[in-house]
């Protein structure tokens, strides 16, 4: 068959002849169509002529197509003795780039591995056996002090076990992309990862002591922001990197989050609530920053919003979370508003789209509920 370009176009038209159509673009990704005339399966071929299939269409979507087939396009190319960790993790780098990863994980991957691993990155794939890569698992785990002349991340200067696992998983991504065999174990490294098992981020319960610490905080933008957090359930970045053209952007009453965890494939909205938009209202715009919760750099967003009460920033997740499981709002509802990937809770999901409307009061409720619990007392 001819190739053709594979989009959204392309899979809902109604009949096609059968055959295999290849994708203008993506070299070796295409799409299987049936005797009925509709697509089936999305298929990926290496230059060899090997042929596999990426998955069903009804079961996977395009996107999640297209990542896929450049997973097995940066497989397919072969290691050789001659690829250095340093390499792989340029290639894997390239792959990241590829699917639409977000800066900050592959700026993440980079940092780490030549943070912890500076001996290996000349260092051959093939060369690195089981006992270096535990070794470098146990080293990972020690404090450490910065070189000099070199300051450390934040985040990367409390060495510990989920840290290391971290650092080992880069390390394992970066042979898969290469097509190389990991060569830790695979039943001590599952043995390692279920001693790091936690029951997750517990929410906030005392919420009117949040709210009193809140209206002790000086800066009012970071106690709106923690507010904002709050009744939002966004993740972090999520929160802290809103800007005014975010606001109404796509469409009016939604809040635009164009790049979330996961890249921007996993852009979604968010019902702007009556209480978003007072938060909204309130906070002075600054000439020449395009945030709302702005920083002290020219042009910054906030940074370092604090600590009230003890809470961490992904309390404020949890706890909205909580309060919607406690009031009955239906896990599609939670997991479109939370920005979870509902394939993954389960396949009956697959078919659950909330309407807007539904969004918007579940949004809402919870956001009124969590905002008059820190406002008690005032």
């Amino acid at each position: 068959m001819p190739a053709t370009a594979i989009n959204q176009a392309f899979l809902q038209k109604a009949r096609r002849p059968a055959g295999l159509y290849w994708d203008t673009t993506l070299k070796g990704f295409g799409v299987r169509v049936g005797a009925g005339g509709r697509p089936v399966a999305y298929v990926f071929q290496k230059s060899g002529g090997r042929r596999s299939t990426l998955g069903r269409v009804e079961d996977v979507d395009l996107v999640e197509a297209r990542r896929l087939a450049h997973v097995a396009a940066a497989q397919a190319k072969p290691a050789g003795p001659s690829v250095t960790l340093r390499e792989g993790l340029a290639r894997h780098r390239e792959s990241m780039e590829a699917r639409g990863c977000s800066a900050y994980s592959m700026d993440l991957i980079a940092y780490e591995v030549e943070l912890y691993a500076p001996d290996l990155l000349d260092r051959r794939l093939n060369r690195i056996d089981h006992q270096t890569v535990a070794d470098l698992h146990v080293e990972t785990t020690k404090p450490r002090k910065p070189e000099p002349g070199r300051k450390l991340r934040k985040d990367a200067g409390r060495r510990r076990p989920v840290t290391a696992n971290r650092v080992v998983r880069h390390l394992k991504a970066i042979y898969n992309t290469c097509g190389v065999p990991f060569p830790l174990d695979a039943r001590w490294w599952r043995t390692r990862k279920n001693r790091e098992k936690t029951t997750g981020t517990p929410p906030v319960r005392d919420l009117k002591a949040l709210g009193a610490a809140l209206r002790e905080i000086d800066n009012p933008i970071r106690a709106d922001w923690w507010r904002f957090a709050l009744i939002t359930g966004l993740r972090k970045e999520d929160a802290l990197s809103v800007r005014w053209d975010d606001i109404d952007a796509k469409r009016e009453g939604w809040l635009h989050r164009p790049n979330p965890k996961g890249g921007a494939h996993k852009a979604f909205e968010l019902p702007i609530t009556p209480r978003m938009r007072e938060i909204f209202e309130r906070i002075p715009r600054v000439e020449g920053n395009p945030f709302v919760f702005s920083g002290q750099r020219a042009g910054a967003h906030l940074v370092e919003p604090g600590s009230p009460a003890g809470c961490t920033r992904h309390q404020m997740r949890a706890t909205w979370a909580t309060r919607a499981e406690e009031a009955g709002c239906p896990i599609s509802v939670m997991a479109t508003l939370l920005n979870h990937s509902v394939k993954s809770q389960s396949i009956t999901l697959r078919y659950s789209t909330p309407s807007d409307e539904t969004l918007r009061s579940w949004a809402e409720r919870v956001a009124e509920s969590l905002y008059a619990d820190i406002s008690a007392g005032t």
